[in-house]
Protein backbone atom coordinates (compact mmCIF):
# COMPACT_ATOMS: atom_id res chain seq x y z
CA UNK A 1 0.00 0.00 0.00
CA UNK A 2 1.64 3.32 -1.23
CA UNK A 3 1.81 6.50 1.63
CA UNK A 4 -0.80 7.90 0.00
CA UNK A 5 -3.29 4.99 -0.13
CA UNK A 6 -6.21 5.62 2.62
CA UNK A 7 -7.72 2.50 3.70
CA UNK A 8 -11.22 1.68 4.44
CA UNK A 9 -11.45 -1.13 7.29
CA UNK A 10 -14.61 -3.64 7.09
CA UNK A 11 -16.85 -2.59 9.59
CA UNK A 12 -17.21 -6.93 9.94
CA UNK A 13 -14.96 -9.70 9.84
CA UNK A 14 -15.44 -12.58 6.87
CA UNK A 15 -16.84 -15.63 7.53
CA UNK A 16 -15.01 -17.89 5.50
CA UNK A 17 -12.71 -20.62 6.12
CA UNK A 18 -8.98 -19.75 5.06
CA UNK A 19 -6.56 -21.85 3.37
CA UNK A 20 -3.21 -22.53 5.29
CA UNK A 21 -1.32 -20.43 2.66
CA UNK A 22 -4.05 -17.39 3.03
CA UNK A 23 -3.52 -17.57 6.64
CA UNK A 24 0.07 -17.24 6.03
CA UNK A 25 -0.35 -14.09 3.74
CA UNK A 26 -2.52 -12.62 6.11
CA UNK A 27 -0.11 -13.11 9.03
CA UNK A 28 2.34 -11.55 6.86
CA UNK A 29 0.07 -8.51 5.84
CA UNK A 30 -0.64 -7.60 9.51
CA UNK A 31 2.71 -7.49 10.53
CA UNK A 32 3.65 -4.81 7.69
CA UNK A 33 0.34 -3.08 8.74
CA UNK A 34 1.61 -2.92 12.22
CA UNK A 35 5.06 -2.12 11.42
CA UNK A 36 3.71 0.84 9.42
CA UNK A 37 1.26 1.82 11.92
CA UNK A 38 4.23 2.17 14.13
CA UNK A 39 5.88 4.14 11.93
CA UNK A 40 2.74 6.56 11.97
CA UNK A 41 2.82 6.94 15.59
CA UNK A 42 6.76 7.95 15.96
CA UNK A 43 6.38 10.61 13.50
CA UNK A 44 5.50 13.68 14.57
CA UNK A 45 3.44 16.57 13.28
CA UNK A 46 5.53 19.88 13.19
CA UNK A 47 5.31 23.37 14.81
CA UNK A 48 8.80 25.22 14.59
CA UNK A 49 7.69 28.39 16.02
CA UNK A 50 3.88 29.44 17.35
CA UNK A 51 4.97 32.90 15.70
CA UNK A 52 6.26 34.02 12.22
CA UNK A 53 5.21 32.65 8.44
CA UNK A 54 4.23 28.36 7.94
CA UNK A 55 7.44 27.24 6.71
CA UNK A 56 7.80 24.56 4.33
CA UNK A 57 8.70 22.20 7.15
CA UNK A 58 5.72 22.60 8.88
CA UNK A 59 3.86 21.90 5.83
CA UNK A 60 5.56 18.91 4.82
CA UNK A 61 5.53 17.82 7.87
CA UNK A 62 1.59 17.51 8.22
CA UNK A 63 1.60 16.49 4.84
CA UNK A 64 3.73 13.70 5.78
CA UNK A 65 1.84 12.66 8.67
CA UNK A 66 -1.61 12.75 7.32
CA UNK A 67 -0.76 10.76 3.93
CA UNK A 68 0.38 7.87 6.86
CA UNK A 69 -3.15 7.72 8.24
CA UNK A 70 -5.44 5.54 7.56
CA UNK A 71 -9.09 5.65 8.36
CA UNK A 72 -12.18 3.18 9.05
CA UNK A 73 -14.80 3.55 6.91
CA UNK A 74 -18.02 3.87 10.09
CA UNK A 75 -18.61 6.14 12.24
CA UNK A 76 -18.89 4.00 15.13
CA UNK A 77 -17.93 6.34 18.17
CA UNK A 78 -18.00 9.37 16.37
CA UNK A 79 -15.56 8.64 14.20
CA UNK A 80 -16.40 10.60 11.45
CA UNK A 81 -17.51 13.62 13.81
CA UNK A 82 -15.37 15.07 16.24
CA UNK A 83 -12.57 11.00 16.09
CA UNK A 84 -10.17 10.57 13.97
CA UNK A 85 -11.74 11.02 10.54
CA UNK A 86 -13.84 14.05 11.39
CA UNK A 87 -10.68 15.74 13.22
CA UNK A 88 -8.26 15.30 10.21
CA UNK A 89 -10.97 16.41 7.51
CA UNK A 90 -11.33 19.79 9.74
CA UNK A 91 -7.59 19.72 9.86
CA UNK A 92 -7.45 19.11 6.25
CA UNK A 93 -9.60 21.94 5.44
CA UNK A 94 -7.72 24.30 7.23
CA UNK A 95 -4.07 23.44 6.00
CA UNK A 96 -5.04 24.10 1.91
CA UNK A 97 -7.10 27.58 3.39
CA UNK A 98 -3.71 28.75 3.94
CA UNK A 99 -1.54 26.77 1.67
CA UNK A 100 -3.68 25.67 -1.13
CA UNK A 101 -1.24 22.61 -2.03
CA UNK A 102 -3.35 20.41 -4.18
CA UNK A 103 -2.04 17.09 -2.28
CA UNK A 104 -3.75 18.55 1.15
CA UNK A 105 -6.93 19.19 -0.98
CA UNK A 106 -6.92 15.43 -2.72
CA UNK A 107 -5.82 14.03 0.81
CA UNK A 108 -9.47 15.48 1.98
CA UNK A 109 -11.05 14.93 -1.40
CA UNK A 110 -10.24 10.98 -0.52
CA UNK A 111 -11.06 11.05 3.00
CA UNK A 112 -14.83 12.66 2.17
CA UNK A 113 -14.96 9.68 -0.41
CA UNK A 114 -14.41 7.65 2.82
CA UNK A 115 -17.72 9.23 4.30
CA UNK A 116 -19.87 9.43 1.72
CA UNK A 117 -19.05 5.54 1.27
CA UNK A 118 -19.94 5.08 5.28
CA UNK A 119 -23.38 6.11 4.98
CA UNK A 120 -25.76 4.17 5.76
CA UNK A 121 -27.24 2.16 3.02
CA UNK A 122 -30.72 2.57 2.29
CA UNK A 123 -31.27 -0.97 0.64
CA UNK A 124 -29.37 -3.60 3.02
CA UNK A 125 -27.92 -1.09 5.83
CA UNK A 126 -29.24 -0.83 9.17
CA UNK A 127 -32.69 -0.49 9.95
CA UNK A 128 -32.73 2.82 12.74
CA UNK A 129 -34.80 3.60 15.33
CA UNK A 130 -37.65 5.18 12.96
CA UNK A 131 -37.77 1.54 11.51
CA UNK A 132 -36.13 2.88 8.24
CA UNK A 133 -33.04 1.98 6.48
CA UNK A 134 -32.03 6.21 6.67
CA UNK A 135 -29.56 7.68 4.78
CA UNK A 136 -27.47 8.52 8.12
CA UNK A 137 -24.54 7.77 9.99
CA UNK A 138 -24.84 5.38 12.66
CA UNK A 139 -22.62 6.11 15.56
CA UNK A 140 -22.76 2.93 17.94
CA UNK A 141 -21.56 -0.37 16.64
CA UNK A 142 -24.06 -3.09 15.64
CA UNK A 143 -23.19 -4.93 18.73
CA UNK A 144 -24.46 -2.14 21.15
CA UNK A 145 -27.46 -1.47 22.62
CA UNK A 146 -27.86 1.68 20.92
CA UNK A 147 -27.38 0.03 17.27
CA UNK A 148 -30.73 2.07 15.85
CA UNK A 149 -28.98 5.64 17.19
CA UNK A 150 -28.05 8.31 14.50
CA UNK A 151 -28.97 12.09 15.91
CA UNK A 152 -27.76 15.32 15.50
CA UNK A 153 -23.74 14.79 15.33
CA UNK A 154 -25.14 13.82 11.44
CA UNK A 155 -24.87 17.14 10.88
CA UNK A 156 -21.07 17.39 11.89
CA UNK A 157 -20.26 14.72 9.07
CA UNK A 158 -22.46 17.14 6.46
CA UNK A 159 -20.31 19.86 7.63
CA UNK A 160 -16.87 17.51 7.30
CA UNK A 161 -18.02 16.20 3.48
CA UNK A 162 -19.16 20.31 2.53
CA UNK A 163 -15.90 21.64 3.51
CA UNK A 164 -14.07 19.63 0.93
CA UNK A 165 -17.02 20.30 -1.55
CA UNK A 166 -16.69 24.67 -0.61
CA UNK A 167 -13.20 24.45 -0.30
CA UNK A 168 -13.48 23.54 -4.56
CA UNK A 169 -16.32 25.17 -5.41
CA UNK A 170 -14.30 28.63 -4.19
CA UNK A 171 -11.57 27.76 -6.87
CA UNK A 172 -13.28 27.93 -10.24
CA UNK A 173 -9.57 27.33 -11.47
CA UNK A 174 -10.04 23.58 -10.65
CA UNK A 175 -13.83 22.76 -11.55
CA UNK A 176 -12.80 21.14 -14.70
CA UNK A 177 -9.81 19.63 -13.81
CA UNK A 178 -9.32 15.86 -13.37
CA UNK A 179 -9.94 14.61 -9.31
CA UNK A 180 -8.83 11.64 -7.61
CA UNK A 181 -11.06 8.44 -8.27
CA UNK A 182 -12.49 9.77 -11.35
CA UNK A 183 -14.23 12.69 -12.77
CA UNK A 184 -13.78 16.91 -12.34
CA UNK A 185 -13.27 18.31 -9.21
CA UNK A 186 -16.20 20.24 -10.52
CA UNK A 187 -18.48 16.74 -10.82
CA UNK A 188 -17.21 15.65 -7.39
CA UNK A 189 -18.05 18.81 -5.40
CA UNK A 190 -21.49 18.57 -6.83
CA UNK A 191 -22.09 14.41 -5.89
CA UNK A 192 -20.73 15.29 -2.09
CA UNK A 193 -23.42 18.64 -2.10
CA UNK A 194 -25.81 16.51 -3.38
CA UNK A 195 -25.71 13.15 -1.33
CA UNK A 196 -25.57 15.40 1.90
CA UNK A 197 -28.78 17.55 0.90
CA UNK A 198 -30.67 13.69 0.47
CA UNK A 199 -29.78 13.24 4.12
CA UNK A 200 -30.46 16.59 5.41
CA UNK A 201 -33.99 16.07 3.79
CA UNK A 202 -34.83 12.68 4.84
CA UNK A 203 -33.67 12.45 7.95
CA UNK A 204 -32.34 15.81 9.78
CA UNK A 205 -34.92 18.36 8.53
CA UNK A 206 -37.99 16.25 9.35
CA UNK A 207 -36.56 14.62 12.92
CA UNK A 208 -34.39 17.11 14.53
CA UNK A 209 -35.65 20.74 13.00
CA UNK A 210 -39.15 22.62 14.27
CA UNK A 211 -40.65 24.08 11.02
CA UNK A 212 -42.51 26.19 13.19
CA UNK A 213 -39.65 28.30 14.30
CA UNK A 214 -36.59 26.76 12.60
CA UNK A 215 -35.63 25.71 15.91
CA UNK A 216 -33.33 22.34 16.55
CA UNK A 217 -35.09 20.03 19.00
CA UNK A 218 -34.91 15.98 19.77
CA UNK A 219 -37.39 13.76 17.60
CA UNK A 220 -41.15 14.20 18.39
CA UNK A 221 -42.23 10.51 17.62
CA UNK A 222 -42.85 8.49 20.13
CA UNK A 223 -40.46 5.58 18.20
CA UNK A 224 -37.46 7.35 19.30
CA UNK A 225 -38.01 6.64 22.86
CA UNK A 226 -36.92 2.79 21.69
CA UNK A 227 -33.41 4.08 22.82
CA UNK A 228 -33.81 4.14 26.06
CA UNK A 229 -34.80 6.25 29.42
CA UNK A 230 -32.65 9.03 28.07
CA UNK A 231 -34.11 9.20 24.77
CA UNK A 232 -37.12 9.21 26.25
CA UNK A 233 -37.06 11.81 28.24
CA UNK A 234 -35.70 13.98 25.66
CA UNK A 235 -38.62 14.05 23.08
CA UNK A 236 -39.26 16.91 21.61
CA UNK A 237 -37.09 19.22 23.78
CA UNK A 238 -34.17 21.73 23.04
CA UNK A 239 -31.34 20.29 21.14
CA UNK A 240 -28.17 20.67 23.69
CA UNK A 241 -25.80 23.46 22.30
CA UNK A 242 -22.82 21.79 21.41
CA UNK A 243 -25.01 19.19 18.84
CA UNK A 244 -26.89 22.46 17.86
CA UNK A 245 -22.94 23.54 17.00
CA UNK A 246 -23.07 20.02 14.58
CA UNK A 247 -25.94 20.51 13.13
CA UNK A 248 -25.46 24.02 12.29
CA UNK A 249 -21.94 22.84 10.55
CA UNK A 250 -24.03 20.95 8.20
CA UNK A 251 -26.69 23.46 7.25
CA UNK A 252 -23.89 26.66 6.90
CA UNK A 253 -21.69 24.98 4.94
CA UNK A 254 -24.25 23.14 2.52
CA UNK A 255 -25.64 26.63 2.08
CA UNK A 256 -22.81 28.06 1.05
CA UNK A 257 -22.11 25.74 -1.38
CA UNK A 258 -25.34 26.10 -3.07
CA UNK A 259 -24.52 29.73 -3.12
CA UNK A 260 -22.02 29.65 -4.92
CA UNK A 261 -23.26 27.27 -7.78
CA UNK A 262 -26.23 29.59 -7.56
CA UNK A 263 -28.39 26.29 -8.18
CA UNK A 264 -31.20 26.60 -5.20
CA UNK A 265 -31.94 29.74 -3.80
CA UNK A 266 -35.35 28.53 -1.63
CA UNK A 267 -32.95 25.76 -0.31
CA UNK A 268 -30.19 28.50 0.80
CA UNK A 269 -32.96 30.35 2.24
CA UNK A 270 -34.40 27.64 4.40
CA UNK A 271 -30.96 26.48 5.69
CA UNK A 272 -29.81 30.08 6.44
CA UNK A 273 -32.64 30.29 8.28
CA UNK A 274 -32.43 27.40 10.40
CA UNK A 275 -28.09 28.31 11.21
CA UNK A 276 -29.61 32.12 12.21
CA UNK A 277 -32.27 30.88 14.70
CA UNK A 278 -29.61 28.40 16.46
CA UNK A 279 -26.94 31.70 16.53
CA UNK A 280 -29.58 34.09 17.76
CA UNK A 281 -30.76 31.76 21.04
CA UNK A 282 -27.50 30.64 21.83
CA UNK A 283 -25.88 34.53 21.98
CA UNK A 284 -29.04 35.10 23.82
CA UNK A 285 -28.19 32.42 26.66
CA UNK A 286 -25.27 33.76 27.46
CA UNK A 287 -24.99 35.06 30.88
CA UNK A 288 -23.06 38.09 31.20
CA UNK A 289 -20.99 39.29 33.91
CA UNK A 290 -17.98 41.24 34.99
CA UNK A 291 -14.53 39.79 35.37
CA UNK A 292 -11.63 42.22 36.22
CA UNK A 293 -13.52 45.03 34.13
CA UNK A 294 -13.98 42.23 31.57
CA UNK A 295 -17.23 40.86 30.19
CA UNK A 296 -17.42 37.58 30.44
CA UNK A 297 -20.22 34.69 29.48
CA UNK A 298 -21.41 31.55 31.14
CA UNK A 299 -23.94 29.07 30.13
CA UNK A 300 -26.01 25.69 30.40
CA UNK A 301 -25.03 22.20 28.54
CA UNK A 302 -28.41 22.20 28.16
CA UNK A 303 -30.70 25.09 25.44
CA UNK A 304 -33.71 24.78 27.63
CA UNK A 305 -31.44 25.62 31.11
CA UNK A 306 -32.70 28.85 31.95
CA UNK A 307 -31.42 29.23 35.37
CA UNK A 308 -27.72 27.18 34.14
CA UNK A 309 -28.21 24.35 36.63
CA UNK A 310 -25.94 22.30 34.40
CA UNK A 311 -23.02 24.89 33.33
CA UNK A 312 -21.34 23.72 30.31
CA UNK A 313 -18.31 21.92 30.69
CA UNK A 314 -15.15 22.63 28.16
CA UNK A 315 -15.23 19.91 26.43
CA UNK A 316 -18.71 20.76 25.18
CA UNK A 317 -17.97 24.30 25.19
CA UNK A 318 -15.27 23.57 22.28
CA UNK A 319 -17.75 23.13 20.30
CA UNK A 320 -20.15 25.98 20.78
CA UNK A 321 -16.83 27.89 20.46
CA UNK A 322 -17.68 26.93 16.69
CA UNK A 323 -20.27 29.88 16.75
CA UNK A 324 -17.27 31.60 15.06
CA UNK A 325 -17.50 29.45 11.88
CA UNK A 326 -20.63 31.09 11.63
CA UNK A 327 -19.32 34.80 12.35
CA UNK A 328 -16.82 34.42 9.58
CA UNK A 329 -19.23 33.45 7.22
CA UNK A 330 -20.75 36.79 7.21
CA UNK A 331 -24.53 35.11 6.76
CA UNK A 332 -26.14 35.27 10.26
CA UNK A 333 -25.41 38.85 11.37
CA UNK A 334 -23.28 38.12 13.82
CA UNK A 335 -21.30 41.21 15.11
CA UNK A 336 -17.36 40.63 16.59
CA UNK A 337 -18.56 42.23 19.50
CA UNK A 338 -20.72 38.93 20.60
CA UNK A 339 -17.62 37.32 20.46
CA UNK A 340 -15.53 39.31 22.36
CA UNK A 341 -17.03 38.09 25.66
CA UNK A 342 -16.45 34.29 24.67
CA UNK A 343 -12.63 35.00 24.53
CA UNK A 344 -12.71 37.20 27.81
CA UNK A 345 -13.87 34.16 29.27
CA UNK A 346 -11.23 31.69 28.06
CA UNK A 347 -8.71 34.53 29.16
CA UNK A 348 -10.31 35.37 32.28
CA UNK A 349 -12.14 33.08 33.80
CA UNK A 350 -11.05 29.53 32.30
CA UNK A 351 -7.39 30.45 32.21
CA UNK A 352 -5.92 30.14 35.67
CA UNK A 353 -3.21 31.68 35.62
CA UNK A 354 -1.08 29.02 36.45
CA UNK A 355 0.03 27.06 33.07
CA UNK A 356 -3.79 25.54 34.10
CA UNK A 357 -6.98 25.79 32.22
CA UNK A 358 -11.02 25.03 34.68
CA UNK A 359 -12.95 22.25 32.97
CA UNK A 360 -15.77 24.28 33.28
CA UNK A 361 -17.02 27.33 31.21
CA UNK A 362 -17.80 28.92 34.63
CA UNK A 363 -13.89 28.27 36.16
CA UNK A 364 -14.51 25.73 38.16
CA UNK A 365 -12.90 22.20 37.34
CA UNK A 366 -14.15 18.89 38.58
CA UNK A 367 -11.23 16.78 38.52
CA UNK A 368 -7.92 17.76 38.10
CA UNK A 369 -7.51 21.53 35.99
CA UNK A 370 -6.74 21.01 32.14
CA UNK A 371 -2.82 21.68 31.03
CA UNK A 372 -4.40 22.77 27.65
CA UNK A 373 -7.19 24.07 25.71
CA UNK A 374 -8.98 22.17 23.24
CA UNK A 375 -8.67 23.09 19.25
CA UNK A 376 -11.30 25.07 18.78
CA UNK A 377 -10.27 27.47 21.87
CA UNK A 378 -7.20 28.68 19.88
CA UNK A 379 -9.29 30.56 17.50
CA UNK A 380 -10.61 32.92 20.23
CA UNK A 381 -6.91 34.37 20.17
CA UNK A 382 -8.20 35.96 16.84
CA UNK A 383 -10.27 38.34 19.06
CA UNK A 384 -8.08 38.87 21.83
CA UNK A 385 -4.44 38.29 20.84
CA UNK A 386 -3.11 38.69 24.37
CA UNK A 387 -4.60 34.89 25.00
CA UNK A 388 -1.98 33.56 22.09
CA UNK A 389 1.27 32.82 24.27
CA UNK A 390 -1.11 31.49 26.87
CA UNK A 391 -2.87 29.53 24.26
CA UNK A 392 -0.54 28.12 22.10
CA UNK A 393 2.51 27.27 24.04
CA UNK A 394 0.61 24.35 26.41
CA UNK A 395 -1.07 22.68 23.30
CA UNK A 396 2.81 22.10 21.19
CA UNK A 397 3.04 18.67 23.18
CA UNK A 398 0.05 17.34 22.50
CA UNK A 399 0.28 18.72 18.70
CA UNK A 400 2.40 16.38 17.61
CA UNK A 401 -0.28 13.42 17.19
CA UNK A 402 -3.14 15.59 16.72
CA UNK A 403 -3.69 16.93 13.59
CA UNK A 404 -6.60 19.61 14.34
CA UNK A 405 -4.72 21.16 16.98
CA UNK A 406 -1.56 21.47 14.59
CA UNK A 407 -3.99 23.02 11.85
CA UNK A 408 -5.10 25.39 13.91
CA UNK A 409 -2.23 26.48 15.53
CA UNK A 410 -0.50 27.19 11.97
CA UNK A 411 -4.02 28.97 10.72
CA UNK A 412 -3.74 31.04 13.96
CA UNK A 413 -0.09 31.53 12.64
CA UNK A 414 -0.34 32.54 9.44
CA UNK A 415 -2.87 34.89 9.65
CA UNK A 416 -1.11 36.33 12.90
CA UNK A 417 1.70 36.58 10.72
CA UNK A 418 -0.25 38.58 8.04
CA UNK A 419 -1.65 41.02 10.52
CA UNK A 420 -5.00 40.40 9.40
CA UNK A 421 -8.06 37.73 10.00
CA UNK A 422 -9.96 37.29 7.77
CA UNK A 423 -13.80 38.95 7.35
CA UNK A 424 -17.05 38.15 8.02
CA UNK A 425 -17.92 36.96 4.40
CA UNK A 426 -14.58 36.62 2.82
Amino acid sequence: MSAQTLQITSRRSSTETRRPNDLHRGFIAGIILLVGLAGFCRGDLVIESTDGPVTSGEIAGFKQFMSAAVYRGDNNHNNMVYGKAGDAAEALGLMYEITRDRQILDQFVKLADIMIAGRNDPVKGRILWTGNRELAWPNDPDSTDQYLYAGEENGDVIGHICYCAKLILDEKSLWSEKCPGGGTYLDRAKTYVRECDRTIDSYLLPNFVNAENDLYRSPTSPLFARLGDRAARSIGKSVPWNQQMMLNNGFQRLAECHAILGDDPKRVARYDAIVKASCDAFLASLVHYEVKGHDCVKWSYAADDKTLHYVEDAAHGGYDLLLYRCYYSGRYGIKKESLIPLANTVMYVINRGDGTFATRVDGVSKGAPATSLRPTYLRMCAFLPDLWPIASKPALKRAKQEPLLTAEILWMKYYRNRGKFPEPGE
